[in-house]
């Protein structure tokens, strides 16, 4: 069953959904003067194409990204305008293996990440914009699952207990350290119930 990532981005616009598929096949990004215009996504369910809907108004300046068949979407990273942070401005999506859109220009704005596990799905808000972007995720990543080495960065107030059994956090991001590829986790609550504000780094390869 996958789990839905709530939209993030402005309130205006009707509600979209593309529902739950077995993958997502490539990426369509509109680009309009200040903002992303629209979006549209291609899935795949059992080697057949679902071609999904534009959500936004159509412009001549399009980005297409192509998923390729042994890969898939785990990150994507968006910025909201600065003054109403009502708009989505920039889109960036990045597969497994590291492939990305190569058109993506960072900010300025409100940052905001999707991830978790493999994407399947998109749900969101547009009008002739598009204003909000949330994502259905297949085999979300539990900290139960994760077996390497942890290591707690330093933080004053950190308490003692270490653990990657840990649920319930805030914040989760990848991210390198030390040029070590790895999870970021912010917040979260301890299998004593206690809950607490450390910043944890679990090493991709240290299990």
């Amino acid at each position: 069953m996958a789990l839905k990532l709530e939209a993030k981005g402005g309130k205006k616009g009707n509600v979209w959904d593309d529902g739950v598929h077995e993958n997502v096949r490539k990426v369509y990004v509109g680009q309009g003067q200040s903002c992303i215009s629209f979006v549209k996504f291609e899935y795949v369910d059992d080697s057949e194409v679902i071609i999904g809907d534009e959500h936004g108004e159509h412009t001549q300046k399009v980005e297409e990204f192509e998923v390729d068949e042994n890969d898939y979407i785990v990150y994507v990273e968006a910025f909201r305008e600065t003054a109403t942070q009502e708009t989505i401005v920039a889109l960036k999506f990045e597969t497994s293996k590291g492939k990305t859109n190569k058109h993506f220009k960072e900010g300025p704005g409100v940052k905001f990440v999707l991830q978790g596990g493999k994407i399947v799905g998109f749900h969101g808000r547009s009008t002739n914009v598009l204003h909000s972007l949330g994502a259905y995720i297949s085999d979300p990543i539990s900290t139960h699952q994760l077996h390497g080495k942890w290591t707690k960065k330093k933080k004053e107030e950190a308490k003692q207990e270490m653990t990657p059994a840990i649920r319930g956090w805030t914040a989760s991001t990848s991210g390198t350290v030390n040029g070590k590829k790895g999870l970021l986790m912010h917040g979260g609550k301890a299998v004593t119930n206690d809950r607490f504000d450390d910043l944890f780094f679990y090493e991709f390869n240290s299990a």
